[in-house]
């Protein structure tokens, strides 16, 4: 629609005399302003596009590295837990054993982050004499 205005309408049609004193309206000057305003809405419009484009080429390669990530950390954290379970040290192996529920995470970790929650839910417990 602003196009049918900006270049046939506005460029080319006279205008009636104003009904009320004092009015005018320019069309080729307002045509000539929604030329320039559509020139810079399209050049934005492609910006926001690309950038739209990059985002998502950005986000596909961080999900990539991060399944690379976590498939790396998984194998080789079960290979050391499996070296240090074989070594007669199934503490260390405990401790760097792969979360079954948080991938990149070991078991350890997340269950310290769980208990950590529900100690602060719990009420504190008064120390014995």
């Amino acid at each position: 629609m602003v196009t049918y205005l900006r270049d046939s309408v506005l460029s080319s049609t006279t205008l009636p005399a104003p009904q009320m004193p004092g009015v005018t309206l320019d069309g080729p000057a307002i045509a000539t302003e929604l030329r320039t305003l559509a020139s810079d809405l399209s050049a934005a419009l492609g910006d926001v596009a690309r950038e739209t484009r990059e985002a998502q080429a950005t986000l596909v390669a961080k999900q990539r590295a991060l399944s690379a990530y976590d498939a790396s950390f998984t194998g080789v954290a079960s290979v050391v837990a499996s070296l240090l379970t074989l070594t007669d040290q199934p503490e260390l192996a405990a401790r760097v054993r792969p979360s079954r529920h948080r991938p990149g995470r070991t078991a350890e970790s997340t269950d310290d982050a769980s208990d950590a929650g529900e100690a602060s839910d719990a009420e504190p417990v008064a120390a014995a004499s």
